[in-house]
């Protein structure tokens, strides 16, 4: 079924092409997997949904989202930085690559108008598990770089949203 669903069938492709999503105004079309799509929706990935969402609509589930997100947005950066401490654990490298596995399925299925957020959410005991390892100060202070890459994304991608929904 999957097979089929990616290679034969054209649903999925059609409902790329005739998608309404911002993030299509960064896409390539002709190639739904070029270098510039999978970077793009990498990056929805990992920032989407904003945590600023509740300032546009005012639904109990929208503060429920931006209070996940924030938790995600503390502890994603804290379990790259124990993924790059214990990298030589085999139980710090199996958690990683479901984690890896989980993210790539969520990224893909982007293109075909999945939700990143619904996806990441069942990463997050595998990623809380991996932050665990970041947590500690000199684990924090020696890959700090982290953080600062982190912030930078994640207000980057906040940047892009606002401009985005205020602007048009």
């Amino acid at each position: 079924m999957v097979w089929s669903r990616t290679t034969q069938e054209e649903y999925s492709i059609k409902r790329f092409l005739e998608s309404e999503a911002s993030v299509m105004r960064y896409l390539d079309v002709e190639d739904l997997f070029s270098p510039k799509n999978l970077v793009v929706l990498s990056l929805r990935g990992l920032f989407s949904p904003s945590s600023l969402r509740f300032l546009m609509s005012y639904g109990i589930d929208t503060h429920l989202e931006a209070l996940n997100m924030l938790v995600w947005y503390i502890l994603f950066p804290m379990a790259i930085m124990g993924i790059l401490a214990y990298r030589r654990n085999r139980a710090a490298v199996a958690c990683a690559l479901m984690g890896i596995g989980i993210f790539m399925i969520a990224t893909t299925g982007i293109m075909v108008g999945s939700d990143p957020y619904r996806h990441r959410m069942v990463a997050m005991g595998l990623i809380a598990i991996l932050a665990v390892g970041g947590f500690k100060k000199g684990i924090m202070h020696r890959f700090r770089w982290v953080i600062w890459l982190w912030i930078l994304g994640a207000m980057s991608f906040t940047g892009i949203w606002l401009t985005l929904k205020i602007g048009g």
